[in-house]
């Protein structure tokens, strides 16, 4: 089994297949059935898995999100402007379009779940400035998506008594957007 070296998306010769699509432009792979949302490139090639429309169903009902946080959704590709452009689009009304806070219980680690990003999206928290996007290849991240950021203990610490934060996300593409996230409440480890 040879994958693509990166941890998500896992693919039986995928050297082979890249090697094939390289001599093309404009050139996308498309995936689902992960459960969670995967937007990266190799070697210009757009590699794109999209979270199942079902979600967590087999967990919660027909309205839970997916393993990794993402609502339920499909991806909308449009190849007029003569670039690969996709986006995530979430099926419930309500749900937010871009990011929620995301919180991985067993370890107490808090994230931004940027439920499209890639590895060249950039995520700012206001009074607090540019997450990094987690390393794919790094031991702490094992079993998370590349789309989460992680927020450190001093980050925790400066918006414990916030409600809300103010997120800018800027897309490599340049769209940048601007929204407010709830921020959960915090109690202390110990507690």
């Amino acid at each position: 089994k040879i994958g693509m070296e990166f941890p998500v998306n896992e693919v039986t010769d995928a050297d082979k297949v890249l090697n094939l699509l390289k001599p093309f432009e404009n050139v996308a792979t498309l995936h689902g059935h992960d459960h969670e949302n995967c937007r990266h490139h190799v070697e210009g090639i757009h590699i794109l898995t999209t979270a199942a429309v079902a979600g967590g169903w087999w967990r919660n009902g027909l309205k839970s999100p997916n393993v990794s946080g993402e609502p339920q959704g499909f991806r909308v590709i449009d190849i007029n402007s003569g670039q690969i452009e996709s986006q995530y689009v979430t099926l419930q009304e309500g749900q937010s379009q871009l990011a929620s806070w995301y919180t991985q219980e067993e370890t107490y680690r808090h994230f931004i779940n940027v439920f499209d990003a890639s590895p060249e999206t950039q995520v700012h928290i206001e009074d607090i400035g540019k997450l990094q996007p987690l390393n794919p290849f790094s031991d702490s991240t094992k079993r998370l998506s590349p789309h989460l950021y992680e927020l450190s203990a001093n980050d925790i610490e400066q918006i414990a008594s916030s409600e809300t934060l103010s997120l800018t996300i800027i897309f490599e593409n340049g769209q940048t957007n601007q929204l407010e996230i709830a921020c959960p409440s915090f109690k202390q480890n110990n507690e």
